[in-house]
C-alpha cells in the first residue's frame, strides 16, 4: 500500500482494518449481501485474494471482451448487445421470475427472458450502460450461476443437475424404507401395545436415518426458501420447507419428551416423492432441450474446400468464406448453407424441414446447413456461413420463442406467486384454530396443509406444455419466432393467401412467347433470362436457363421493384421486365390487347422504353394439397381469400378452382398492405401466409403471418412464422399442435385449480395425514409435467 493510506469497512457493528481495496470491496459486497454470518461462524483468516476482486468477477471479466464475445453475443445495429445463458441452479417458476425481475432494474438492460424448461436466460442490454460482467455477477449475488450458453454446456449442466438429484433421491428413497418399516412397527405398537423402551428406541433410531434426508436430500428446498425470502418472492420452496420444518421439530420435540407424535415416515415420503417428481419432470425437459439444441450440434466443425485446381483441402467450418467451393461426399452433413454447382444426390432434410424421405436435389438448387448427403458426391458455393446460416437462425429464433412469456403466462406465474403466501397465512390461521380447539394432532394438520398445496403445479401449466409444443412444432419442419402464437392463432378469424408460390407450386413453367419487333425470339429470351436473376420473385425461377436461352449478355444498373418487374441495361440498352401494370407506368406502352392464346396465363412483358418487344407466357400448377388445406378451413368455419399481384384473369381461374369468391388481383406492395389494413377494421383476426418480396409488409402488418419454406429472404424474415417444408399441410399441422396444446393447458389449469381447491379445504379439515399430503403435492406436479410431455410424442 502506498504510505498514509488507510482502508476500514464496518463489519458485525465495528470499523475494521482492511489490507488494501480490494480487501474492503470484498468485505463490503459480502455485508451488502447480508451474509454477516461468514464473519461470525469463519474458523480462520481468509486467504488474501491476489486480484482486486473475487474470483468469480476477475473471471467473468473476461466475457467482456469483444474478442471473446464474437462466439456467443449478437450485435444490433445500435451496438446492442443480445447473448443467451446457461442459469445453474432453477428449481421451480419462481426462481426464473426472480432473475429476470433483479436484471430488469438493472440500468442497460432492454429485456430479459428465463425459461425454467430449458435453464436459459436470453437477455438484451447495451454495452455502454452495462458489461456483461456486472450481469454475470448480479445472477452470482442471487444464489445461482450462470454461463454464457453453449449445446454442450447445456448438456453438461443438465447431466451435472441430474446426478445431484439422483443422488438426493437414491438418499431418501433408501433411508426412507428403513423409517417406513419401522413406522409400521410403531403403528402396530399403538394399535396391540408395544414396550415403552422399545418406542424410544424406534424413535430415535428414526431419528437418526431422517437427518441426513434432512441435511442433504431435502437441501435445496431450505437453500430456495432462504434465497426466496431475502429477495421477497416466495415461491413453492417456501411452503415445502415450512412444513418439513415444522413436522420435524414436532418430531423432535416428542422424540425427547417422549410424549405426542412423529412424523419421520411423512418427512422422508414427501422429500422422496417430490424429488422423484423433480427428476421426471427433469428427465422431460432434458429430452425438449436435446431436441432444440439439435441444431448447434448437427452441423460439422470440418469441411472439404477445393481450391481452383481442384485439390481438396481439410479446415475448419468457422473459416470457410462467401464464394469458397466445397466439397459433401455420400453420407456427410452438409457443414454450411450452399448451391450445388456440380452433380445430383438426395438429401436427407428431415433435421430442417421434418421431411422424413430424402429428395433429389439439382445444379442450381440451396443446400442448407444440416442437411445430409445420402447418395452422390456434390461439389457446392458456400453462400452463407456462421451465425448467417439458415440452421444457426432456427436456432436463435427458437431459443428467443422459448425464452419469452405470453401475457397468459405471465399472470399466471404471479397467480401462483401470491397463491404461496396466501397459503402461509391459511397455515397460520389453521394453527391458530386447531391450537384454540385443543386439537391434539394442530400441528400434524398444519404440516398437510402446507405440505399439500402444490403452486408448482399452476406455475407448470404452461411453461412445460409451451416448450413441448416448441418441440414438436420443430419435429413438423414449422419454425415459430413468436412467444404469443397460441393467443394470436386464437383469435384468428380468417386466411389470406398469396396465389404465386404459396396456393401454387412456385415452380412456373414458360409456356410461350410471342415476339412483337424485329428480333429473334432466342435473343429476346436471352435478354429475359439474363435479367431475372437479379429478381427474387418466383416468377423469375422460370427464366433459369430455359431452353433456346442463348449465353448471358451483360448486365448493369440494376433496378428492382418488387411484385412489379425489373429494369436494367442489357447490352448498354434499357430494358422493362415485368408485369402489364409495370410496363404501362414505366414506358407509357400500351399491353391490354396482347392475350395471345393463353388467356388465363400470367403475363411476363419485355419493352424497352419505345417499344414492346415480347410477352411471355407462365403457367404455375396448383400444390396438391392446396384443396384439401382450404376445404379443411372453410369446414371448421374460417374464411379464405386472396390477395395477389397477378393478373386478373390467373387469380381469377385458380380461385374458381379451390372454392374461393374472395379475391383481389393485380395489386402491388402498398395495396396489398391496405387491403390488409381495412379487413382488419372488422375485428377478425387475421393470418397471411406468402412467400415473394411484396408480401414482406402485409406479413409484418397481419395479426399473424407464415411464409413458404422456399419464400423469399424478406418474407421469411417479416413472418411470424415459417413452414420449412414448403408445405400447406404444414398449416393443417400447425392448427392440430396448437389446438393439443390449447387442451392440454386447459387440462394442466383445471387439474392444478381443481386440486388444490379440494385439497386444501380437507388438508385444513384434519382429513388429510402428512404422508398423504406430501404424495398428493408430488403426483400433481407430476402429473402437469407427463401430461404436457403427451405433446411431443
Amino acid at each position: 500500500m502506498p504510505p498514509g493510506q488507510s482502508h476500514q469497512a464496518r463489519v458485525l457493528g465495528a470499523d475494521r482494518a482492511m489490507c488494501c481495496a480490494g480487501c474492503k470491496a470484498v468485505a463490503e459486497a459480502i455485508i451488502g449481501m447480508g451474509l454477516d454470518d461468514y464473519y461470525r461462524h469463519r474458523s480462520g483468516q481468509a486467504l488474501r485474494p491476489k486480484a482486486e476482486v473475487p474470483d468469480f468477477l476477475q473471471q467473468a471479466r473476461i466475457y467482456d471482451r469483444d474478442s471473446v464475445q464474437a462466439e456467443f453475443v449478437w450485435i444490433h445495429d445500435d451496438d446492442a448487445r443480445e447473448t443467451d445463458l446457461i442459469v445453474e441452479g432453477i428449481v421451480c417458476p419462481a426462481c426464473a421470475w426472480l432473475i429476470e425481475t433483479r436484471l430488469r432494474a438493472l440500468a442497460g438492460i432492454r429485456e430479459v427472458t428465463v425459461n425454467f424448461s430449458t435453464h436459459r436466460c436470453h437477455i438484451v442490454w447495451e454495452p455502454s450502460r452495462m458489461a456483461l460482467s456486472r450481469i454475470l455477477e448480479e445472477i452470482h449475488r442471487l444464489g445461482y450461476s450462470a454461463q454464457p450458453y453453449s449445446a454442450a454446456g447445456q448438456e453438461r449442466l443438465l447431466e451435472r443437475e441430474n446426478r445431484k438429484l439422483l443422488r438426493r433421491l437414491g438418499l431418501a428413497g433408501v433411508l426412507g424404507m428403513q423409517i417406513m418399516m419401522i413406522a409400521v412397527v410403531l403403528y402396530q405398537g399403538a394399535w396391540s401395545g408395544i414396550e415403552p423402551q422399545f418406542r424410544v428406541f424406534f424413535h430415535y433410531l428414526s431419528l437418526a436415518l431422517c437427518l441426513p434426508i434432512l441435511v442433504y436430500s431435502a437441501r435445496p428446498f431450505f437453500e430456495g426458501a432462504i434465497r426466496d425470502l431475502k429477495t421477497g418472492s416466495p415461491g413453492m420452496n417456501v411452503p415445502v420447507s415450512l412444513g418439513l420444518g415444522l413436522a420435524f421439530l414436532g418430531s423432535l420435540h416428542a422424540t425427547i419428551t417422549n410424549q405426542g407424535s412423529v412424523y419421520y415416515e411423512s418427512i422422508a415420503m414427501f422429500v422422496f416423492f417430490l424429488l422423484l417428481s423433480r427428476y421426471f419432470e427433469s428427465g422431460v425437459r432434458r429430452r425438449i432441450t436435446h431436441r432444440v439444441d439439435a441444431f448447434s450440434r448437427i452441423v460439422p466443425v470440418i469441411a472439404s474446400r477445393q481450391d481452383s485446381m481442384g485439390r481438396i483441402e481439410k479446415l475448419a467450418v468457422a473459416d470457410l468464406k462467401t464464394g469458397d467451393r466445397i466439397q459433401v461426399k455420400a453420407g456427410e452433413t452438409v457443414p454450411v448453407d450452399c448451391v450445388i454447382i456440380d452433380g445430383e444426390s438426395t438429401i436427407d432434410e428431415s433435421i430442417i424441414t421434418g421431411e422424413s424421405l430424402p429428395r433429389l436435389h439439382m445444379p442450381g438448387e440451396e443446400l442448407l446447413a444440416g442437411m445430409i448427403n445420402t447418395s452422390s458426391p456434390l461439389v457446392c458455393e458456400v453462400i452463407r456461413v456462421g451465425r448467417d446460416s439458415m440452421v444457426m437462425q432456427i436456432h436463435d429464433l427458437v431459443n428467443k420463442a422459448l425464452g419469452g412469456k405470453s401475457t397468459a403466462q405471465q399472470l399466471i406465474n404471479r397467480v401462483a406467486t401470491g397463491f404461496v403466501i396466501f397459503i402461509v397465512v391459511l397455515a397460520v390461521a389453521v394453527a391458530a384454530y386447531w391450537l384454540a380447539r385443543g386439537a391434539d394432532d394442530w400441528l400434524a394438520i398444519t404440516v398437510s396443509v402446507l405440505i399439500i398445496t402444490c403452486p408448482c403445479a399452476l406455475a407448470l401449466a404452461m411453461p412445460v406444455a409451451m416448450t413441448a409444443m416448441m418441440d414438436r412444432l420443430l419435429k413438423a419442419g414449422i419454425l415459430s419466432r413468436r412467444k404469443d402464437i397460441l393467443e394470436r392463432f386464437a383469435a384468428v378469424r380468417q386466411f389470406i393467401f398469396d396465389k404465386t408460390g404459396t396456393l401454387t407450386t412456385g415452380k412456373p413453367a414458360l409456356v410461350d412467347q410471342e415476339t412483337f419487333a424485329s428480333y429473334a425470339p432466342a435473343d429476346l429470351l436471352s435478354i429475359a433470362v439474363a435479367m431475372e436473376q437479379y429478381s427474387e420473385h418466383p416468377l423469375a425461377r422460370a427464366f433459369t436457363g430455359p431452353v433456346g436461352a442463348h449465353a448471358s449478355p451483360e448486365v448493369s444498373q440494376v433496378r428492382n421493384m418488387p411484385g412489379a418487374g425489373i429494369t436494367a441495361l442489357v447490352n448498354g440498352g434499357r430494358y422493362y421486365l415485368g408485369s402489364a401494370r409495370f410496363i404501362e407506368t414505366e414506358t407509357g406502352l400500351e399491353t391490354g390487347q396482347m392475350n395471345g392464346h393463353h388467356p388465363d396465363a400470367t403475363r411476363v412483358f419485355l419493352a424497352q422504353r419505345d417499344c414492346l418487344l415480347a410477352c411471355f407466357y407462365l403457367e404455375d400448377g396448383l400444390r396438391a394439397e392446396t384443396g384439401t388445406v382450404l376445404d379443411s378451413l372453410r369446414q371448421d368455419g374460417y374464411h379464405c381469400a386472396v390477395l395477389s399481384g397477378d393478373r386478373k384473369t390467373a387469380v381469377a381461374r385458380v380461385c374458381e378452382q379451390l372454392g374461393i369468391t374472395d379475391f383481389m388481383a393485380e395489386l402491388g406492395p402498398e395495396e396489398k398492405l391496405e387491403a390488409l389494413r381495412q379487413r382488419q377494421q372488422s375485428g377478425a383476426g387475421i393470418m397471411m401466409i406468402g412467400d415473394g418480396i411484396n408480401d414482406g409488409p402485409v406479413l409484418a402488418a397481419a395479426d399473424l403471418s407464415a411464409a413458404m419454406g422456399m419464400g423469399t429472404d424478406l418474407a421469411k424474415n417479416s413472418a411470424d412464422i415459417v413452414f420449412m417444408n414448403d408445405s400447406l399441410n404444414s398449416l393443417e399441422q400447425l392448427r392440430e399442435i396448437l389446438g393439443r396444446t390449447r387442451s392440454i393447458i386447459r387440462q394442466n389449469l383445471t387439474w392444478a385449480i381443481g386440486y388444490n381447491l379440494l385439497a386444501i379445504p380437507a388438508a385444513a379439515g384434519g382429513m388429510v395425514a402428512p404422508w398423504l399430503a406430501a404424495l398428493g403435492m408430488s403426483l400433481s406436479s407430476l402429473i402437469v409435467v407427463l401430461n404436457s410431455a403427451r405433446l411431443v410424442r
